[in-house]
C-alpha cells in the first residue's frame, strides 16, 4: 500500500534523547545490548525538547532534522547520515536498514498519515555523568505520530504571511553547519516569536552579511523576472527544494541556488516557503507589504500544483509501506 502523507525527521543529537511524545504510536530503540519494537504509547512529552527551547547548565545539543514521504527517504537519510558523520556521530547501521526499520515503525504505527522520527544520540556511557565523548555509546531512536503541517493546507492554497526580524539573524556558518538539518533553533524561535507580536505567520532571517538565509523549518525561494533563486549559505540544502528546482526544470523555469540580497527579497515577484511538512506555501506578504498583487502568483501556483500532483503518481518520492 502506497502512503500519501508519511513525514520523517531524522535527527543527531549530542547526548542523551528527546523524550518520546504522548501521542507516539510506535517507538523502535536501540542500543548496544537492547533492541525493543512497540506499539504502546509511551513517554512523557517535554515541551521544546525537539527545538532546544530551554536552558541547559553545560554543552548545547545538536541535532540533524530530516522530513521526507513527500521528498523520498532515500535522500532524507542520505542527508541524515551525511550530518551524524559531520557531528562524528554512528547510527551504528546502515542506510537500508534504517530505512527497514523506519518502515516498520509506521506500519506499526497503523497510521495512513503519520510523522516519523529518526534520532541518533550521542548516548551513554558506562557511568553516570561520563564527560569522556569517545567512551559514549550512540544510540538510535524512532517513533511515529500523527501527521504534522508545518504550513496548513489553506495556507498552502491562499497564502501566508511573513516578516525579517529586526531583531534576530540567522546563526553563522562558522558557528552550526547549516547543512546539517540540526536542532539549534535559538535564533529561529526568536524569530517566530517577533513574527506573532508582528501580526505575521512566519519569518525569513538574514545572515550576518545581510543576504537571505531561511526560515523556521523551511527554505524561501523567490521569484523574479519568470526565474527562480533560493539562497545557496546559511540555509538548509533543502530536499523538498531540490524536488521545487526539479519541476522548474521541466517546467523550462530558470532556478539558481545563489546568494540572495535583502534587496532582492522586497523586490521579488513572487515568494514562496517550501518544506516537506508545507510543500510549497505562497508567502503573499512581507513585513505587512504585499508581495505582487497580495495574491498567490502563477509561476508558485504551477509549481505548488505541480508538487502534489506527484504525490499521487509512482515516482521515487513515494515509498510503499506494508501494513
Amino acid at each position: 500500500m502506497r502512503r500519501r502523507r508519511i513525514l520523517f525527521s531524522a535527527l543527531s543529537f549530542q547526548s542523551s534523547p528527546p523524550p518520546c511524545p504522548t501521542n507516539a504510536h510506535s517507538v523502535w530503540a536501540a542500543r548496544k545490548d537492547v533492541t525493543a519494537c512497540t506499539s504502546e504509547r509511551v513517554g512523557p512529552p517535554l515541551a521544546g525538547a525537539d527545538a532546544h527551547d530551554g536552558l541547559h547548565r553545560a554543552d548545547p545539543h545538536l541535532a540533524v532534522t530530516d522530513f521526507a514521504g513527500s521528498s523520498g527517504l532515500d535522500d532524507h537519510l542520505d542527508r541524515l547520515l551525511d550530518g551524524a558523520r559531520k557531528l562524528r556521530l554512528d547510527a551504528g547501521m546502515s542506510k537500508a536498514e534504517l530505512a527497514d526499520i523506519t518502515k516498520r515503525c509506521v506500519a506499526m504505527s497503523q497510521l495512513r498519515e503519520s510523522f516519523v522520527n529518526l534520532t541518533v544520540t550521542r548516548g551513554y556511557g558506562k557511568r553516570k555523568g561520563e564527560k569522556d565523548l569517545s567512551k559514549l555509546t550512540h544510540q538510535v531512536y524512532i517513533y511515529a505520530i500523527p501527521y504534522l503541517w508545518a504550513f496548513p493546507p489553506a495556507e498552502q492554497i491562499f497564502g501566508t504571511t511573513a516578516i525579517v526580524p529586526r531583531h534576530v539573524r540567522r546563526a553563522g556558518r562558522n558557528t552550526v553547519d547549516p547543512t546539517i538539518k540540526n536542532y539549534q533553533w535559538g535564533d529561529l524561535t526568536a524569530a517566530s516569536f517577533e513574527a506573532k507580536d508582528r501580526g505575521a505567520r512566519t519569518a525569513i532571517l538574514m545572515d550576518s552579511d545581510n543576504c537571505v538565509a531561511e526560515g523556521p523549518g523551511f527554505n524561501v525561494v523567490i521569484v523574479k523576472d519568470g526565474k527562480l533563486a533560493s539562497p545557496s549559505r546559511n540555509a538548509l540544502p533543502g530536499i523538498t527544494r531540490k524536488t521545487v528546482f526539479e519541476i522548474a526544470d521541466q517546467m523550462g523555469i530558470e532556478a539558481t541556488l545563489r546568494d540572495v540580497t535583502s534587496h532582492e527579497l522586497y523586490d521579488a515577484d513572487e515568494l514562496m516557503a517550501v518544506t516537506t511538512a508545507g510543500g510549497v506555501t505562497p508567502i503573499n506578504s512581507l513585513d505587512g507589504e504585499p508581495i505582487g498583487d497580495g495574491t498567490p502568483g502563477p509561476l508558485t501556483v504551477a509549481i505548488r500544483d505541480r508538487f502534489w500532483a506527484l504525490m499521487d503518481e509512482p515516482s521515487p518520492l513515494i515509498e510503499a509501506i506494508e501494513y
